[in-house]
């Protein structure tokens, strides 16, 4: 996970390049359907607004759980995530 990597403090700078790197992931998708759906996602959820990497790993999870339930899989727990 991309956020493995991040320290447990993240700063006003790191948090808006985080949130970058997510819409330009989204844009950059080579499935365009996927694409479309995952920038209506991040519109839907807005951007990460954290300040520690527990916050952003629960963000991502959330994500990637909502996405889990429209193609029918089964949700992760977000608690503990770390």
């Amino acid at each position: 996970m991309v956020s493995g990597s991040f320290p447990e403090e993240i700063n006003e700078v790191l948090v808006k390049k985080f949130n970058v790197f997510l819409i330009l992931f989204g844009q950059m998708y080579p499935c365009k359907m996927c694409a479309n759906h995952f920038m209506t996602l991040l519109k839907e959820v807005g951007p990460f607004k954290g300040t520690t990497k527990v916050e952003l790993m629960t963000y991502l999870c959330n994500i990637h759980n909502r996405v889990n339930i429209r193609l029918g899989k089964p949700e992760h727990s977000c608690e503990n995530i770390v």
